[in-house]
């Protein structure tokens, strides 16, 4: 154990305002400092005395700048109007609208094939957006709860409600409503979503199957999936004013 007096503490202080106020050899190569002044002035005369180098208007560079593309896309040099560079790591791609079919596309040494539908980020996309593969989507969710089953989160003999509502609160619906806040779901992949919901909450209450929904969320607290989604879009709103 480390025991700090007083007077010690007082004088570390002391020397860190002395550090910050009074100025101090910062430790450079006086050396090298000059040679790169040295070279920065012959590299500056050289521009001034050379005359044949391109000349450039204000308009030229405007209409260069109209020639950006002002989206993400990449142009033929693999860089884009933002000046990052593309990451040539997708195995597959997606045809949007186009006239003609893309036979062959590559790169660097990849190969690239067009196909229907391709994964991103846990997700299953199509040529249309909303067009979301919910079954392959519940799934994650539905092994979640057979894995969980071990710690009695299987309605008759098992942990008490409130418990089970917790655990499948805090580990199950995260995996089925991940990333749904800003994809535009339509009514028929809504209602797929809150038939997995709510036959699972009848199974943790052991309820008949004719329960009432609006009975089998009162009996838990529980709020609904499009609630569930709901709720995560305005946190969403909320962090990007911050």
């Amino acid at each position: 154990m480390h025991h700090y007096s007083a007077t010690g503490q007082t004088n570390s202080f002391s020397r860190y305002v002395e550090d910050l106020a009074v100025p101090k050899d910062n430790g450079y190569n006086s050396e090298f400092l000059d040679l790169c002044n040295i070279r920065h002035n012959i590299f500056h005369e050289l521009c001034e005395q050379n005359s044949n180098g391109p000349h450039f208007s204000s308009q030229n560079i405007c209409d260069a700048i109209q020639q950006l593309h002002s989206v993400k896309a990449t142009y033929e040099l693999g860089l884009a109007a933002e000046h990052f560079e593309e990451f040539s790591c997708n195995s597959d791609s997606l045809s949007y609208k186009l006239s003609t079919a893309i036979s062959n596309w590559s790169l660097g040494n990849t190969f690239v094939y067009p196909s229907e539908d391709t994964t991103h980020l846990g997700f299953e996309k199509e040529l249309k957006e909303n067009n979301l593969n919910i079954d392959a989507r519940i799934s994650i969710p539905r092994r979640t709860l057979l894995s969980l089953m071990n710690t009695g989160l299987h309605g008759t003999n098992g942990i008490n409600q409130q418990t089970s509502y917790k655990i499948y609160q805090s580990y199950v619906i995260p995996r089925l409503v991940y990333g749904m806040e800003i994809l535009p779901l339509n009514q028929r992949q809504l209602d797929i979503m809150t038939r997995f919901h709510t036959k699972t909450l009848r199974n943790i209450q052991s309820l008949p199957t004719k329960t009432a929904t609006g009975s089998v969320l009162m009996l838990l607290g529980a709020l609904t999936i499009e609630a569930e989604i709901h709720k995560r879009q305005l946190i969403s709103v909320q962090c990007s004013f911050l």
